[in-house]
């Protein structure tokens, strides 16, 4: 019984120093990680500043070109939505 116990904790011990020696990626992360990281979350605010920029400026315009714009929005919408056809779905050529 307590041979087990000596070889368990024996066998515990050699797998967590593997952990604590080795360089995982887990542990410490790469500093190409970080980097990209970091852009993400750069991008991330920009689209985000993007986005409340793109508000204003809607908010800004007078009624009429409001409803132009939500017109085109919709119209480009149906236009793009029709070019995309899958391969089998579009017409043979005879």
């Amino acid at each position: 019984m307590i041979r087990k116990v000596v070889i368990y904790t024996l066998t515990l011990l050699f797998l967590s120093s593997f952990l604590l020696l080795s360089s995982c990626s887990i542990i410490h992360p790469s500093p190409q990680r970080k980097v990209e990281k970091k852009q993400a979350q750069a991008e991330k605010q920009a689209n985000k500043e993007y986005e409340k920029i793109k508000e204003q400026h809607y908010d800004l315009q007078k009624k009429e070109t409001k409803k132009m714009m939500k017109k085109t929005k919709k119209r480009a919408k149906v236009v793009n939505q029709s070019k995309k056809r899958g391969f089998f779905s579009s017409k043979r050529c005879k």
